[in-house]
């Protein structure tokens, strides 16, 4: 053997003038060496291989049955719910983690962005349990008029909710008092890795019931008989004059009332956790006026028609007096979405109306600012168009599972050649949806439309494209309107917030809704 010199990339570094000692040198990996004189190869052994990124040190806080916030991370990250299969790209230091299951925890890791030097770092593996289903609970009915019920049998670690409102309030004792009728769920609280548990039975407290009095029995009169008399013999009497009565005047009767009733308020916005009075006025009538919610899991109203808003959507607050009615429309708002400038606003309550978009955090957020999924395009765009049927029962991208929200608008994007999928067969449904595969998913499913003699407003859109129909169709429509400078940006991520105006002007523009 002569010299060896490293001649092709690989794990390791071999110094010039070094020599193998022998003939063969094994766990050789992406790496040749040749001698000096190139007539024969030498294997040599790797010196060093590529080390992996740090494992993450993530820290996951449950807040329910199947979330939790994943903390101590950066968007460098990724994570998986469903055992190292899919992954999913962190969206910041705090991420909302939905569809945690004990049987597949949580796995995260660090991707390399040094393939040549580092390879992926190993997965973190957060080990998550779920806190037992409350038993040994009792309850105490309503026993007087005005009064209230309790449940009892609880303990701080538990939390209740009343039947048709999403969220839970903390127990701070052995019972949970002043309760009105109704039924009622507790379930034990989430706390660090354990998610919280299943809610309990159901436990219904029952209103006061007025006891029934038994009226006590009349007797009954024995009749005493009236003796029969003796006729007397009638005199003939002497007819008198019947004297011309006058007629009486017919009195004047009092009216009833005219009862009325009205809001001062016929519609109205209210951002979620926040409250609103709505003030009725009554007329021809001295009866209490009474409320009532068309979707208590939107809002709920008291008897003094104060409204509390839970989650984001529409729902009508009625009130009503002496078969009299009075309603008001109202608009609960996301949190995060008040303004009725932004672009997204009207979109975006709009389309929530409709139930094709749902929201973050019980709905109470929408998250105008995070990157749209492929899965979740699809599905939007199938909640937009009715959830049509599909002819099919199984989906061809072995990525696609029964069980994901997904699988059904997958097929019916398939049966109706909206989507084909990857070269390599698949469908990756998490990864971020593109402005392009956006546009074209929307013009696939509006039957590819022409575009001939159409002008191109955007530089960046070329002929040879495979979106250039879809976005000049889009732009016609007013769909889709670029930016600045004349670019529509075709590789550049979708958000959620343009995902939901792209939606709602196929949907005006289109579909002539809205």
């Amino acid at each position: 053997p002569g010299e060896y010199y490293k001649t092709y990339g690989g794990d390791s570094e071999l110094s010039e003038g070094s020599a193998p000692s022998g003939t063969k040198v094994s766990e050789l990996t992406k790496c040749f060496y040749f001698n000096q004189t190139l007539s024969t190869m030498a294997y040599v052994k790797i010196i060093s291989k590529r080390s992996p990124e740090k494992t993450p040190e993530a820290v996951f806080t449950a807040t329910g049955t199947d979330c939790g916030t994943l903390g101590n991370v950066t968007t460098a990250n990724v994570v998986s719910l469903d055992g190292g299969s899919t992954w999913t790209a962190v969206t910041g230091d705090n991420m909302a983690l939905t569809g945690v299951t004990v049987s597949k925890g949580i796995r995260v890791k660090l991707p390399t962005e040094d393939p040549l030097n580092f390879v992926d770092s190993e997965e973190q593996v957060i080990k998550v349990t779920q806190a037992s289903r409350p038993t040994g609970l009792g309850k105490t009915d309503i026993t007087t008029k005005g009064g209230t019920g309790s449940i009892t049998g609880v303990k701080t670690t538990m939390e209740y909710r009343k039947d048709g409102e999403t969220a839970y309030k903390a127990i701070t004792s052995t019972s949970v008092t002043g309760l009105a009728a109704g039924k009622y769920y507790v379930r034990v609280k989430a706390a660090g890795t354990v998610l919280a548990s299943p809610d309990s039975s159901a436990i219904v407290i029952n209103p006061y019931k007025a006891p029934t009095i038994t009226p006590t029995k009349k007797p009954t009169v024995t009749p005493t008989k009236k003796p029969t008399a003796a006729p007397t013999k009638k005199p003939t009497a002497t007819p008198t004059k019947k004297p011309t009565a006058k007629p009486t005047k017919k009195p004047t009767a009092t009216p009833t009332p005219k009862i009325s009733l009205t809001l001062n308020k016929s519609s109205a916005e209210i951002v979620c956790a926040k409250m609103l009075t709505l003030k009725a006025t009554a007329k021809g009538t001295n009866k209490a006026v009474s409320w009532s919610s068309s979707n208590t899991k939107i809002a709920t109203v008291d008897k003094n028609g104060k409204i509390t808003a839970k989650q984001a959507g529409p729902v009508t607050i009625t009130a009503s007096v002496a078969g009299k009615s009075a309603a008001c429309n109202v608009t609960v708002l996301y949190k995060d979405v008040t303004s009725s400038s932004d672009f997204w606003y009207a979109p975006t309550n709009y389309l929530t109306a409709k139930g094709v978009v749902k929201g973050y955090d019980n709905q109470t957020k929408f998250k105008p600012d995070n990157e749209c999924t492929r899965a979740q395009m699809l599905t939007f765009m199938w909640r937009l168009m009715g959830e049509p049927k599909t002819k099919q029962n199984s989906c061809k991208f072995p990525d696609v599972k029964s069980g994901d929200y997904f699988f059904k608008p997958v097929i019916w994007a398939v049966e109706k050649g909206i989507t084909t999928g990857y070269s390599d067969g698949k469908f990756k449904p998490q990864n971020v949806c593109t402005r392009a595969q956006t546009v074209t998913f929307l013009w696939r499913m509006a039957g590819k439309p022409g575009v001939a003699n159409a002008k191109n407003p955007f530089s960046d859109v070329k002929e040879n494209d495979y979106f250039y129909n879809a976005v000049l169709w889009a732009s016609g429509k007013n769909i889709a309107a670029g930016y600045k400078g004349g670019t529509f940006k075709p590789q550049g991520t979708c958000l959620r917030r343009q995902m939901v105006t792209f939606l709602y002007k196929y949907d005006k523009y289109v579909n002539k809704k809205g």
